[in-house]
């Protein structure tokens, strides 16, 4: 009979802690598949707690983006490229500057005509939702096989 009080389990991974353990800080174990073999790490409740609610609102934030309507991605950019016209040519150095030229991975150089920039925003904006759309999808098939494996 296992001593383990399964928290989470999967092929690669078990996080439990032990029944009988007499530990004050009543840690949590984490059992890690590497490829090479298993390692354990052990982990106080309070880094457990941190870990799940930083996952959380990451997975929140990541819904939120699944979620979106080509409306409220347009919205979105559309407002992304205004401030970076309106900061364009501010001052080496200053916040404006910093504004007008964040999102290059996104819209490209500030330099460009707007539209092009909108352009661009749009097509990143949609890719990024559509990769949350399948980290959304490959999450909740993990929790739907983690519920029948119980």
């Amino acid at each position: 009979m296992s001593t383990k009080g399964s928290i989470y389990y999967s092929d690669a991974q078990h996080i439990y802690t032990e029944c009988f353990d007499d530990d004050p800080l009543n840690p949590v174990y984490l059992d890690q598949a590497t490829g090479v073999g298993n390692i354990t790490i052990t982990l106080s409740v309070e880094a457990v707690a941190a870990m799940l609610v930083h996952h959380v609102a990451a997975v929140q934030h990541i819904r939120k983006w699944a979620s979106k309507t080509d409306q409220d991605l347009d919205e979105f950019v559309r407002d992304g490229v205004a401030t970076r016209m309106k900061y364009k040519g501010s001052d080496p150095g200053t916040g404006g500057a910093f504004l007008a030229s964040a999102g290059w991975a996104f819209y490209g150089s500030p330099d460009r005509p707007e539209e092009d920039q909108i352009a661009d925003g749009l097509r990143e904006a949609k890719h990024w939702r559509g990769k949350c759309k399948d980290a959304i999808a490959a999450l909740d098939a993990e929790i739907e096989r983690s519920r029948q494996a119980r």
